[in-house]
């Protein structure tokens, strides 16, 4: 016996006595995958099927074979969760002085009945041990077959314990040990499933595909638009118009994308946050960076220039960052009590609002002291802007647009939308609240909100485009294969076409005068001149 072998059984690690069942062993031993598999299918079915009845009513339409790609997965991973669920299981043997013992430690909670247990039999009781060698059981482990009164049980033998040692040891404890070339049909292992298992796994097989089917049936409710746009239409309407040339390009350094970006009141200023997680200030006399803000990355990230386009206020999870541009130097920074889902700042520029879920919170930007806070309707903002008197908030929710007055936190909702104009949550409120412009399967829909309805209906890009829209409601862009298009909301058709390869995002200048286009795929990024209606 070598040195390290005696310093292992010294320790516990190789003493025949003591072992630990390999992992899944008990499903290699076995035979019954079929069975095992169509429990885990319906088990498998049944724990993700509300999950996926969620993704399949609310996915948006761009996203619907994503979202069954997720729920196939999903179930798959459920399923096979549960085809080893009781394999996942701790089995120790012990050969101890008195008797066996088995004990069975699952890893997880299992809700078909397996709990920690603690099996003993005295050597006494044992009427004969049965040693099967790997070469006739599966190849990989031997087994020892152990008889009591009304009862035959396998036990399994790891490779790295020595057979012949446990033999020996049983021959001195039991009346019977011999060597036997076959598994008695009495000690094969029980199925993996019992009829109780097969029961629940149909039940909940069944409960999860109808619950699919109602998930699926709500979403011909939800997305029920009463049409769609002609996309062909659209790009060859656009095809036949004049393309524009730029007015200013940048190439942001290292060839990273831009994930977000804004474009100063007066449009001479530009914020993006590159996909190399920088936040690079941009003007319109330099082709490179003014300057790059020390701003940690986040999850969520905003930005807005004051009204004077003086300074650039960036949101970071739960921080907000004050920066004055000329010279680029930060002025404040400041925690906030729950993350942006949208800013705006006040028409003064002194005071910054922050939309969350539940509520509008304000904050001094000088100081970064926490004034007002407004409770409002549940909802995810997909934009805000300030009215053009500067006494009200408008924001853009799924499904409606509200407005919040500054002075008494007064909630007012202007839109709610309705089929067959049933819009997602893709869309954007002019500078000085007056126009939202938001997405549809019939295109793209213009509100007034001064007169709480829909305006105007412009066949102009795909669903998953998000529009921007100028000050007097006259003009849309919206990026879609074809380019870049500008859209006169009066007569529906184009008035000039842009390019930038590979485009997908826009933002406009709050006096409708320059158009900033972007791509998280793109280092390249462009500032055009809207044309005269």
């Amino acid at each position: 016996m070598s040195s390290w072998t005696k310093v292992r059984r010294v320790m516990g690690g190789s003493d025949p006595r003591h072992w630990r069942v390999p992992g899944f062993l008990e499903m290699q031993m076995r035979g019954d995958y079929r069975k095992r598999s169509a429990f885990a299918i319906g088990v498998g079915i049944g724990i993700a099927s509300p999950l996926v009845a969620v993704m399949l009513a609310i996915a948006p339409p761009e996203d619907i074979g994503m979202a069954v790609l997720l729920s196939l997965l999903l179930v798959l991973v459920m399923a096979a969760f549960m085809f080893m669920y009781k394999d996942a299981a701790t089995i120790i043997i012990s050969l101890e002085d008195d008797g066996l013992r088995r004990r069975y430690k699952p890893m997880f909670v299992n809700l078909f009945g397996w709990r920690n247990r603690d099996e003993f039999w005295e050597y006494g009781s044992i009427q004969r041990c049965d040693i099967v060698p790997a070469q006739h059981s599966n190849g990989k482990y031997a087994a020892v077959i152990v008889t009591v009164p009304d009862q035959t049980f396998p036990v399994i033998v790891p490779q790295r314990v020595d057979i012949k040692q446990v033999a020996a040891f049983l021959a001195t404890q039991c009346p019977s040990v011999k060597a036997i070339a076959q598994f008695p049909p009495e000690s094969q292992p029980r199925p993996s499933v019992g009829p109780r298992g097969m029961k629940i796994s149909v039940a909940m097989g069944v409960g999860g595909v109808v619950l699919s089917m109602i998930g699926s049936a709500a979403r011909l409710a939800i997305y029920s638009d009463g049409g769609e746009m002609d996309s062909a239409a659209v790009a060859a309407a656009l095809e036949a118009t004049t393309e524009g040339a730029a007015a200013r390009e940048y190439l942001v350094p290292g060839k990273s994308g831009v994930s977000e970006a804004k474009i100063s009141p007066d449009g001479r200023w530009i914020w993006t946050f590159t996909s190399g997680k920088k936040h690079l200030v941009w003007n319109d006399q330099q082709d490179k960076p003014v300057g790059e803000l020390e701003v940690p990355s986040a999850y969520k990230v905003h930005a807005r220039f004051t009204s004077d386009s003086r300074r650039l206020i960036v949101t970071t999870d739960l921080e907000i960052h004050v920066w004055q541009l000329e010279p680029l130097q930060k002025l404040n920074q400041f925690s906030v009590q729950a993350t942006p889902d949208q800013i705006a700042v006040s028409a003064d520029g002194q005071k910054l609002l922050v939309v969350a879920m539940t509520a509008v919170q304000l904050y001094d930007l000088a100081t970064g002291e926490a004034g007002t806070k407004m409770p409002i309707t549940l909802g995810a903002a997909v934009d805000s802007a300030l009215s053009a008197d500067g006494t009200r908030l408008i924001i853009a929710q799924q499904p409606r647009i509200i407005s919040v007055r500054l002075a008494d936190g007064f909630e007012e909702t202007l839109i709610t939308y309705q089929s067959p104009d049933r819009v997602h949550s893709i869309g954007r409120i002019a500078p000085g609240g007056r126009w939202a412009a938001m997405q549809s399967k019939l295109g793209t829909l213009l509100f007034d909100l001064d007169r709480g309805e829909k305006s105007e209906t412009v066949p102009a890009g795909p669903l998953y485009a998000n529009p921007v829209i100028n000050p007097d409601g006259t003009q849309i862009a919206i990026g879609t294969m074809q380019g870049i298009g500008v859209w006169d909301t009066a007569n529906k058709k184009p008035l000039v076409r842009y390019m930038l390869n590979k485009s997908t995002s826009l933002d406009l200048s709050d006096d409708g005068q320059y158009l900033l286009g972007y791509s998280s795929r793109s280092p390249k990024f462009v500032v055009w001149k809207m044309p005269s209606s």
